[in-house]
């Protein structure tokens, strides 16, 4: 091999695997869920419940009956797992002192994604 051909390479990605998952409503509110439960465990907040167990069984849940096509279960997981954020959401913010401008980010950011998907 000359120091000739090394000099410019050709990479080719397209068999690659990617980790691009796309964004569905369930997962949103998982994640947020998450990011809630660590944001008010880096601010000291003792939480009735961070739903980590159950959150994740409720994902998979949801996941699985999509792929099987059963809607109304899927549903149901879905609105489960915005059950879960909201309560946490709730709580978090009962407890929260005022002048935490992360938290109040956070919280922000969850409420705009439970009340963006209302009727869902």
């Amino acid at each position: 091999m000359k120091v000739k051909d090394c000099k410019r390479v050709n990479v080719d990605t397209t068999v690659q695997t990617k980790e691009i998952r796309f964004p569905t409503d369930a997962r949103l509110y998982d994640r947020m869920r998450e990011v809630l439960v660590s944001a008010a465990k880096q601010a000291g907040i003792e939480l009735r419940q961070s739903y980590a167990r159950v959150g994740k069984k409720a994902l998979r849940r949801q996941q699985n009956y999509g792929h099987a096509k059963q809607f109304k279960r899927m549903k149901r997981e879905t609105k489960r797992l915005k059950t879960f954020l909201g309560r946490v959401t709730r709580d978090i913010e009962r407890k929260m002192p005022p002048d935490d401008t992360r938290l109040t980010d956070n919280i922000g950011l969850a409420q705009t994604d439970i009340s963006a998907r209302k009727g869902q």
